[in-house]
C-alpha cells in the first residue's frame, strides 16, 4: 500500500547527520528504527548516493527475517568468488541467493555494482512472494514497474523520483507494508492476500495507522503518528511537517492568511506547548523577533499555529550541575531551577538561549557574544558601534540610555542576530590617556603554511593583524598589534580613515572600536548652542600628509575658535549632547566648467594623455585620465566647454561641447566696453576672454583693423579670437 498523507505531510528526525538532505524521512526513520537499514561512516545516510547490490541483499534479508534472526546468520563459505563469507554482506547474499531472489553473472555476484530501479522492484516483488520468473526478456523493466504499481510498491509520483539510496528505502518501506503473495494449491495461481511482512515479521499492522496519519501530539503540540513494532513494542514517532513556518516576525491573522494564500483560514494558536489553544482574531499578533511559528493544517481551512519562543537566562555558579554518581551534568534554568541535561561546557555568567514546552526545557545553547560599544538606544533596538541591533522578544534587561563615557561591552545575540543581553567584559582593558586615535590603515592576513610529505607544517608567512594609527595627542604615526579572536581576526571594528577608541589589553595588543560618524561638520557647528555643539565643544582635527608618513593634530575649544573651511569634513559623535567632536579634514576637489581653446596634443604620460588648452589667459598642458575621450569634431583651434577638476580634464569632451563662433569680421573701433564692426556695436562682458589665434592663443587686445571671431552670452561677447591682424 502507498500511504496517503492527507492535508498535512509528516516527517521524522532520522538521527543521521545529513538528515536535512533526506526526502523520504518517514521511511528512513522507521526502517532504521526497525533495524532494517543503517547508515555509513560518520553517521551519514548518503541519501543521494548509489544503491548497491550488496545493500539490496542486506535490506531484503532483514525485511524477511527481522533483525534478530538476520543478525545471527553466518556464511560458512563464500557464496560467490567475489563475496567473502566474512564480509558484512556475505551472509545476506548467501541467504537471498539461496532463496532465488538474486543471481550473479559471469560466475560472480558483483556486490558493489549499482542497482537500477527496475532491478530493485523485481527483487522486492520476489520478497513479497511473487513469482518473478516471467519478468525477463523483452520489456521486462516495463512489466516489472507495471506490477509494482499494481501491488502498491510505487505510484505514479514515486516512480518518477531519482533512483538513489533514499528512493530505494522508500520502495522497500512500501513493500514492507504491502500484502504478500500466496500460491493457491492445485490451481498454482498467485494472489496478493497474505499478511504484510510488517505484521508477520515485525508485529506491526499498517492497517492500524490513522487515516489522517495523526494519533497524537509532541510536547510543542505538533501532530504526530507513532509506529510500534517488534516484540518489545519499539516505537518511532513521525512528526508532521508544517505547511508554513514564520521566523523572527510578528504576524496577525491577516498576515497568515496572505502567507497561506487562503482568505478563509481559521487559526488557533498554542504558545510554548500549551495544551489549549486560542482563536487568532482581529488585530491580535503572535510571534516576534527570535520566535518561530509553525503552522499545521488540521482540516480544510483550519490551522494550528505553534508559537515557540526563545528565552535568555544568565547562569550563576550554582546553576551548573556537574556529573557525579547517578547525577547527570546539566544546567538549571528559570526561577524554579528547571534542569536541562547536557554535557556541553558552561560557566558562570554565560547567557543561555532556551526553548520550553510547558514546564519542560526542550533545548539550550550558549548565545553568540560579540564585543562592541553602545552608541544609541531606541524603541525596540539599540545601536552597537553604529549598527542597529533589534531586541529579541524575550530579551533580558538592555541599556536604557548611552552613558557619557561608554566602553566596550559584551553583547549577546540569538540565531537571528537579535540582541538578548549585555554585560561588562571581565577584566576590561583600560583606555589610554586620550583614548582616541585616527586609523590610517587596518591590515589582516592569515598565516601561510606549507605541509611536507610527512605532514609537518611550516609557517612560510606569519599572520598579520595590525593597524597604522595617528596618536591624536602628539600627531605621531605608529603601528599597533590588534587584539585577535580565536580565528585570528581582530575583535574591534575599526576601519580605514576613521577615528577609533583605543583600548589596550593586558597582553599588549590593542582593541580599536570605531566612533560613529553622524554628519557633516557644517551641519552641526552652524547652530551654535544647539544640542549638537556648544561653546564648550572640543574639536580635534587630524590632517594627514599626502605621503601618509606624517600628520598634524589641531584642537579647538568653542565654535568661534574653529573656522569651517570649504573642504568637507567628518563629524564623529556619540549622542546629541556632544562633548567632543573628532574631525578629519579632506582636501576638497576644485572643479569648474569653463570655455577653452583646444591647442593640441602634448606629451603622453603613463596614466593617460596630456593636451594643451588655452584657459584663463594662458596656455598650459592639462592631463586627461585614460577614461576621458575627445570628440572627433574637436580639432586644434576649436573652442569647447571643458570641466577641470584639480588641474585635470575630468569629463569627456563631446562634439556637443564645441562652441559655434561667429564668422571673423573686421573691427573698426575698439573701446574698453565694446567692439564696433562697421555700424554694429558688440558689448564686452566684464569677464571676457580674448586670445590671439595667430600667436598660439596668448591673451591679447584687438586693435582697429584686426579680424575677430566671437561668442555671445546674454547679449555680450564673453569669448573672442583674433584670427587676423591689421596689415602693417
Amino acid at each position: 500500500m502507498v500511504f496517503s498523507f492527507a492535508s498535512t505531510a509528516f516527517a521524522a528526525g532520522t538521527g543521521y547527520a545529513d538528515d536535512d538532505e533526506i526526502q523520504n524521512t518517514e521511511a528512513v526513520a522507521v526502517m532504521s528504527g526497525m533495524g532494517i537499514i543503517n547508515g555509513k561512516e560518520n553517521n551519514q545516510f548518503d541519501p543521494t548516493g548509489d544503491f548497491l547490490r550488496c545493500e539490496a541483499a542486506k535490506i531484503m534479508t532483514y525485511m524477511m527475517l527481522g533483525p534478530d534472526t538476520a543478525d545471527a546468520l553466518t556464511a560458512t563459505e563464500d557464496p560467490f568468488p567475489d563475496v567473502p563469507a566474512a564480509e558484512w554482506y556475505g551472509a545476506p547474499i548467501a541467504y537471498v541467493s539461496g532463496e532465488g531472489l538474486v543471481v550473479g553473472w559471469g560466475g560472480n555476484f558483483h556486490p558493489n555494482d549499482t542497482l537500477e530501479r527496475a532491478q530493485w522492484l523485481k527483487m522486492l516483488l520476489g520478497v513479497l512472494g511473487y513469482d518473478t520468473t516471467d519478468l525477463q526478456g523483452t520489456n521486462w523493466e516495463t512489466r516489472t514497474q507495471t506490477l509494482a504499481l499494481k501491488v502498491g510498491i510505487v505510484d505514479a509520483k514515486t516512480l518518477k523520483l531519482d533512483f538513489n539510496r533514499d528512493t530505494a528505502v522508500l520502495y522497500a518501506w512500501e513493500a514492507l507494508n504491502a500484502n504478500t503473495f500466496i500460491t493457491v494449491p492445485v490451481l498454482g495461481i498467485q494472489i496478493q492476500e497474505g499478511e504484510p511482512l510488517a505484521a508477520s515479521v515485525f508485529s506491526y499492522d499498517p492497517k492500524n495507522v490513522p487515516n489522517d496519519k495523526k494519533d497524537g501530539y509532541d510536547e510543542f503540540g505538533r501532530p504526530t503518528v507513532t509506529y510500534t513494532y517488534g516484540v518489545k513494542d519499539d516505537k518511532t514517532v513521525i512528526t508532521a511537517t508544517p505547511v508554513l513556518v514564520v521566523e523572527n516576525e510578528q504576524v496577525a491573522l491577516k498576515d497568515i492568511k496572505t502567507k497561506l494564500d487562503n482568505k478563509d483560514a481559521a487559526v488557533w494558536y498554542f504558545e510554548d506547548g500549551a495544551t489549549s489553544g486560542t482563536a487568532l482574531t482581529g488585530g491580535t499578533k503572535i510571534g516576534g523577533r527570535g520566535t518561530v511559528i509553525e503552522i499545521y493544517e488540521t482540516s480544510k481551512n483550519n490551522y494550528r499555529a505553534l508559537v515557540i519562543n526563545t528565552y535568555a537566562y544568565k547562569l550563576e555558579a550554582n546553576d551548573i550541575v556537574k556529573a557525579e554518581g547517578e547525577t547527570k551534568a546539566g544546567i538549571l534554568l528559570e526561577a524554579d531551577n528547571k534542569k536541562f541535561e547536557t554535557t556541553d561546557e558552561y560557566a558562570k555568567d554565560d547567557i543561555v538561549l532556551y526553548t520550553k514546552a510547558g514546564t519542560k526545557i526542550m533545548s539550550a545553547e550558549k548565545a553568540a557574544v560579540e564585543v562592541g560599544t553602545l552608541t544609541a538606544v531606541g524603541t525596540g533596538y539599540i545601536r552597537v558601534d553604529g549598527v542597529q541591533k533589534f531586541a529579541a522578544e524575550k530579551h533580558l534587561a538592555l541599556p536604557a540610555s548611552v552613558a557619557a563615557n561608554e566602553v566596550p561591552q559584551n553583547f549577546y545575540y540569538d540565531t537571528y542576530g537579535n540582541v538578548v543581553a549585555y554585560a561588562a567584559i571581565g577584566g576590561a582593558p583600560v583606555a589610554d590617556a586620550d583614548g582616541v586615535v585616527f586609523v590610517l590603515e587596518v591590515k589582516h592576513a592569515d598565516a601561510v603554511e606549507t605541509t611536507d610529505v610527512w605532514g609537518n607544517k611550516t609557517v612560510v608567512t606569519p599572520a598579520v593583524n595590525e593597524a597604522k594609527v595617528v596618536d591624536v595627542t602628539t600627531g605621531e604615526i605608529g603601528i599597533v598589534t590588534l587584539t585577535a579572536d580565536k580565528d585570528g581576526n581582530h575583535t574591534g571594528n575599526a576601519v580605514n580613515d576613521r577615528f577609533a577608541k583605543y583600548y589596550k589589553s593586558e597582553d599588549g595588543t590593542v582593541k580599536l572600536m570605531k566612533v560613529d560618524t553622524t554628519a557633516n561638520i557644517t551641519e552641526k557647528v552652524a547652530a551654535v548652542g544647539s544640542d549638537y555643539a556648544t561653546g564648550a565643544t572640543k574639536i580635534t582635527v587630524v590632517t594627514v600628509a599626502a605621503d601618509g608618513k606624517s600628520a598634524t593634530v589641531t584642537t579647538s575649544i568653542g565654535i568661534p575658535d574653529f573656522t569651517v573651511a570649504s573642504a568637507p569634513v567628518l563629524v564623529v559623535a556619540k549622542d546629541n549632547n556632544i562633548s567632543e567632536l573628532y574631525v578629519k579634514t579632506v582636501a576638497a576637489p576644485v572643479s569648474n566648467t569653463t570655455r577653452a581653446i583646444y591647442v593640441g596634443e602634448g606629451e603622453t604620460d603613463k596614466d593617460g594623455e596630456t593636451y594643451e588648452f588655452a584657459v584663463n589667459g594662458e596656455v598650459k598642458p592639462y592631463h586627461l585620465d585614460a577614461s576621458v575621450t575627445i570628440g572627433s569634431s574637436v580639432t586644434p583651434g576649436t573652442v569647447v566647454n571643458v570641466t577641470i577638476t584639480d588641474g585635470k580634464i575630468s569629463e569627456n569632451i563631446e562634439d556637443s561641447d564645441v562652441i559655434s563662433m561667429s564668422e571673423p569680421a573686421e573691427v573698426t573701433y575698439v573701446d574698453a566696453s565694446y567692439l564696433r564692426f562697421n555700424t554694429t556695436v558688440k558689448y564686452l562682458d566684464e569677464k571676457v576672454e580674448i586670445y590671439d589665434a595667430t600667436a598660439k592663443y596668448v591673451a591679447a587686445t584687438p586693435v582697429a583693423g584686426d579680424k575677430v571671431s566671437y561668442f555671445e552670452d546674454g547679449g555680450k561677447i564673453v569669448f573672442a579670437l583674433i584670427t587676423e591682424h591689421k596689415p602693417a
